[in-house]
């Protein structure tokens, strides 16, 4: 699909980013503003802060590596503190805990997956989405900041050694509210390509939250069909057909909820990862 919103710049020029109601769901002609499906909504305007550099300098110590709490593809994601009712930056005396995602220039998540993230998480709004509070486009510095959430990842808990196992009740809960979200992005059409217990994020209730919209696209309707240049997603928790082909419509779209939300079911059962799952056809 390339870049969702090619009025805001050019995927390739790092410029700051003008947002409007109107610029963030360009992309996506089936979705309107103000529309509310299920128990989540769209928003209009976006409601995100413009973070400068510094002001997350300052929230996370300077990026210190005490602040360091996670690492993949795309960067680094830090723990800052901001203030709950301006943003601004905050001590841990007396600040809220966000999660400062830094995009490295070297990292396989490219600004174009930034772009949908911020796009998507800033007009989108789910009680088991991650919320997105803003964005800093600063230079060639790219970041976002999001609620913190103190369980970390499913994939943390499922599979390091030191985490205790999570009870039957427990994994239920997850698997609901990851199948709540699921259903949410549905039937608004959108495909997230790229799920997997590591984007499946828990509160300190354990309630699941689910991140990283960067690969979303828009699905097809009716009869329409489409065979993606660029295939995206993670190995063995993707349709095959699709990872081989590039090909999805509207079975397919069907097929590819389906896998990967039976994938994060088995993780919560077996606690296996999905390298390990054999594929019975």
């Amino acid at each position: 699909m390339g870049n969702c919103f090619p009025s805001l710049f050019h995927a390739r020029t790092r410029r700051p980013i003008q947002f409007s109601a109107a610029a963030l769901v360009s992309g996506f002609p089936n979705l309107r503003l103000n529309e509310t499906t299920g128990s989540g909504c769209i928003l209009s305007p976006p409601l995100l802060k413009s973070f400068t550099y510094s002001e997350l300098e300052q929230a996370t110590m300077n990026f210190s590596s005490q602040n360091l709490i996670g690492e993949g593809g795309f960067g680094y994601v830090y723990m800052g503190f901001i203030d709950e009712q301006t943003l601004s930056a905050a001590s841990p005396e007396s600040g809220m805990a966000v999660a400062v995602k830094k995009l490295s220039p070297t990292g396989t998540q490219g600004h174009e997956q930034w772009l949908t993230e911020l796009g998507n998480l800033g007009r989108l709004r789910h009680r088991n989405l991650v919320k997105l509070y803003g964005y800093c486009s600063q230079g060639e510095d790219r970041l976002l900041v999001y609620e913190y959430l103190s369980k970390g990842s499913l994939q943390d808990l499922l599979f390091k050694d030191c985490s205790p196992p999570l009870s039957w009740e427990t994994r239920v809960g997850i698997a609901i509210d990851t199948a709540r979200v699921l259903s949410f992005l549905h039937e608004l059409g959108l495909i997230l390509r790229d799920i997997k217990s590591a984007n499946i994020l828990l509160d300190s209730d354990f309630s699941a939250k689910l991140s990283d919209l960067g690969y979303a696209i828009e699905g097809p309707t009716g009869d329409q069909s489409y065979v993606l240049t660029r295939v995206f997603g993670t190995e063995g928790y993707t349709d095959p057909q699709y990872l081989a082909t590039g090909y999805y419509g509207c079975p397919l779209m069907q097929s590819l909820f389906t896998i990967v939300f039976g994938k994060a079911l088995g993780h919560l059962i077996v606690r296996m990862s999905s390298s390990n799952v054999v594929q019975v056809c």
